[in-house]
């Protein structure tokens, strides 16, 4: 193994744990693939439509990228090497770097998340402003920042302020605090990694929902235009539904292990499975958000079938080739 560290043991393997195990591992790769065929079907059809690839679309297609560097790079190597370590298999891998990068890319995706989320409340909430954050500068700005943010952050943990990366027995690669005044940072680093950027995300949403639900017609305003405000108000309202529940989606499906690995670790020496479950539901989190983002717009869904349909069309097309073009 090509670890400077490696601490604890592993467990004695009984039958059913070991069926367990191998439970959870072909579950993980499942819901793993998924997310990256779902995220990838996004993706496509981001880059197949003009209209999805101009102005606030590229935040989109830029979290899509995180999410599949995630989904397709970094859970299949935890999933492995979690796996190959319970099982008592011969590992290498060089776990500060590996971890350093899976850590560092899950908080730029928190950041990314929640710019997005303030580009889409200025989007409906100030759409006089709006130009200033899809000019070529606003998204520079909210593409780089969460980059800087999330592998800064995680530099000093690489560097074993406030903790270290090991190998560690039974799981693999995972991160350990260290005691003494050095915890100090490990708090800081979980608040500017996970629980800023998540608690920004959750009052834009909640402001949003609350806004657009409040929003009543003056009397001034004619009849007609009171109707067609509310109707679009009635349209903006259940975006931020969606929104807000991808919300509460988001926080079940990423917060627990946060705060069980940084708050209650006790709970994973109680608990060999609990551990490799909550890194699972992490899977879970992306194929949903993938779902969830799908069912928010109309275009993402509309230009999904008619990338599906050239798809199938130029399937068909090879499939059928005119006997006039088939060469002797």
């Amino acid at each position: 193994m090509e670890n400077s560290s490696i601490i604890g043991s592993l467990p004695q393997l009984t039958a059913d744990l070991r069926a367990a195990i191998d439970l959870w591992f072909v579950f993980s790769i499942t819901i793993g693939v998924s997310a990256c065929v779902l995220l990838l079907l996004l993706l496509a059809t981001s880059l197949y439509h003009e209209k999805l690839r101009k102005g606030s679309k590229i935040l989109v297609i830029h979290l899509l990228l995180v999410q599949l560097l995630i989904c397709g790079f970094n859970f299949p190597i935890l999933t492995v090497t979690s796996y190959q370590t319970l099982r008592n298999q011969t590992v290498s891998i060089n776990c500060p770097v590996f971890l350093y990068l899976d850590i560092g890319s899950t908080h730029v995706e928190n950041w990314a998340s929640t710019l997005l989320a303030v580009n889409r409340y200025v989007a409906i909430i100030h759409p006089h402003q709006y130009k200033y954050f899809v000019s070529k500068t606003g998204l520079a700005i909210t593409i780089i920042l969460p980059w800087v943010i999330g592998l800064s952050d995680t530099l000093p943990i690489f560097l074993g302020i406030g903790g270290r990366l090991v190998f560690l027995l039974p799981y693999g690669c995972d991160f350990t605090p260290l005691g003494g005044t050095t915890m100090e940072y490990t708090t800081a680093w979980v608040t500017i990694g996970a629980y800023i950027p998540i608690t920004v995300m959750g009052v834009t949403y909640i402001t949003l929902f609350v806004r657009l639900a409040a929003g009543r017609c003056s009397g001034r305003v004619a009849v007609m235009e009171c109707q067609v405000s509310m109707a679009k108000r009635a349209r903006k309202i259940a975006i931020a539904r969606i929104l807000l529940s991808s919300f509460v989606w988001y926080c079940l499906c990423f917060l627990p292990d946060v705060v069980i690995n940084t708050g209650l670790p006790y709970l994973y020496e109680r608990s060999l499975m609990m551990h490799l479950w909550l890194v699972s539901i992490l899977h879970i989190g992306f194929a949903g958000s993938t779902v969830i983002f799908i069912a928010l717009g109309a275009e993402y869904r509309n230009g999904m079938r008619c990338l599906l349909r050239a798809a199938r069309d130029a399937v068909y097309r090879r499939g059928h080739v005119s006997p006039a073009i088939i060469p002797p």
